[in-house]
């Protein structure tokens, strides 16, 4: 049974792949966003690598971008994490009023 799977994993062509639009076309939405936005990337992130926190932050106006040496789970390094909301819910936005 494992080499039947194996067998046909492997006997996938490249070209059986829906082909991927240009980075900056794959989340158009993302300019809708006009709220300060903090991304945190795990730069040890095999599952969703540091590059796609990059595409987010890059594709919002207002966003900054915080990469922190963990996984794919934030509970991995709780204090970095929850330093970076921190100095980001206490930064000041946008005219005061």
């Amino acid at each position: 049974m494992r080499s039947t799977v194996r067998s046909a994993r492997c006997a996938r062509s490249p070209s059986a792949r829906p082909s991927r639009p240009p980075r900056g076309a794959r989340r158009p939405d993302l300019a809708r966003i006009t709220a300060p936005t903090l991304v945190v990337g795990g730069s040890l992130d095999i599952a969703t690598p540091l590059d796609h926190a990059r595409e987010l932050a890059d594709g919002i106006a207002d966003a900054t971008l915080k990469a922190c040496a963990i996984g794919h789970l934030a509970v991995e390094q709780p204090e970095t994490v929850s330093a970076a909301l921190s100095i980001h819910l206490r930064a000041p936005k946008g005219p005061q009023c």
